[in-house]
Parts: structure tokens; sequence; C-alpha cells
């Protein structure tokens, strides 16, 4: 039947199993996780990289590794001179940042899409039945990666595409736990988009579901979103 052809190419364009890095994101070589700790900080580092000017922002590891305060203190204050603080070590933020420079642009090559993003809020889940858990990214925003040197590693901008959620994780949620995020129109405050209220709505919607929880995190990753548009074509 054609309306079994299309669904078993629509299941097919977008994994909706936990081998997608869209719905089980892991810390690798592909990814580096920004200093927030908490509410105000992430939505700091949001509303910095995703300003209107496209201002670009260094990389460059927190001087305080073992000290949560510190971090965010550094990271609110930097984020003013343009240096974006990650959780790595000094002497690795360099070398890996440029992984993520020669990952992405490798991708970008062979594609001709653009697979790195600043990942805004993580979201636990859990499958009541299996057990079986993950986490996915909620808010999406492009990235242009830039090198500096092999010691000053590289730097990164917004792109010039919009801001998204995770279409991967919508569709997981309404196909497999018939849970609507609403967020067709994603919500704006004076800075651009509202990641108080995304991550605050994500939040009502899991309330009381077990194992499930919003997490104030955001990632410099490359993800693979490319089948997106194929998907929403069909």
């Amino acid at each position: 039947m054609p309306g079994d052809r299309i669904d078993g190419l629509l299941s097919r364009l977008l994994d909706l199993s936990l081998r997608n890095r869209l719905l089980n994101f892991r810390p690798t070589r592909q990814s580096m996780e920004v200093a927030t700790g908490d509410l105000d900080a992430l939505c700091a580092v949001e509303d910095a990289v995703a300003a209107e000017a496209r201002p670009w922002m260094r990389l460059r590891a927190t001087g305080h590794p073992d000290d949560p305060a510190a971090q965010r203190a550094q990271l609110l204050d930097d984020l003013k001179r343009g240096t974006l603080r990650l959780r790595a070590t000094g002497d690795r933020c360099a070398a890996d940042s440029i992984e993520l420079f020669r990952r992405a642009h490798r991708t970008l090559d062979e594609t001709g899409a653009n697979p790195l993003y600043l990942a805004v809020g993580m979201l636990e889940h859990r499958d009541p039945d299996s057990g079986q858990s993950g986490r996915a990214p909620l808010v999406m925003v492009p990235l242009e990666i830039e090198r500096l040197s092999r010691t000053e590693g590289c730097r990164v901008r917004r792109a010039e595409s919009d801001i998204v959620v995770n279409a991967a994780l919508v569709e997981f949620l309404r196909q497999r736990h018939r849970l609507e995020l609403g967020l067709s129109e994603l919500p704006e405050d004076e800075s651009g988009l509202d990641v108080r209220a995304v991550l605050a709505q994500l939040a009502g919607r899991v309330a009381g579901m077990d194992g499930w929880r919003v997490h104030h995190e955001a990632h410099v990753a490359c993800l693979d979103f490319r089948k997106w548009p194929i998907w929403t074509a069909l």
C-alpha cells in the first residue's frame, strides 16, 4: 500500500530509537559542554550566542574546573568579552574545539548540511516499559565555527539560519509517549528566544513522569539534523 510505504520511509528518515544522538545524547569528541550551572546562566549563554549582531565567541576552558560557583561567575563575566567558557581542561580545550571544527566542515563538505549547534536545555527521559533512558537536547541554535590557531583553538557564532526545536524529540514524544510539546512557535522575550519559557513549558509537560527531568545545560555539538526538511516535505 502507498501509505504503508510512505510510513516506512518516514520511519527510516527520522530515527526515533536511542541510536539517534538527538534522542540519546552523550558526551563525545563531537561535543563540548558549556560551563552554565543554572537556568540564569543558560539563558545568558543563549542570549549572547544568538544575539542579532551574531558576535564571534572564543571557545575557552573554564578556569575553575572544581568550583561550580566560580565557573558560573567567570562564564557570565566573559560572555561580555566574547568568550564562551567550557567544561574542558585547558590543555584539551583547543584540541577538542579543532576536532569539532574538522568534523563540522567535513560533514558540510560531504552533505551540504551544517551539523554544528548550540544545544540548549536537555530532557532526561525514560521508557516506562523497558526502563531504557536517554537525554535529548531541546533547542538548537545553528553555529558557524572558525579555526584560530593550534594553541588558540576556535571561535563560533550563530549561523544565518533559524533556531529550531529538536524535531526528533518532538516526534519521539508525540509518537511514543502521546505528548505534545506545544512549541510550534517558540516564545520570545526582549532578547529573542525566551529560553526560560521554553524549558518551563517542557518541565510542565513531563511533570509527574517517573525518570523524566529537564536539565539546564548547553553543549556545542555536531548533530545530524539534515533529514528533517525531507521528513516534513513528506
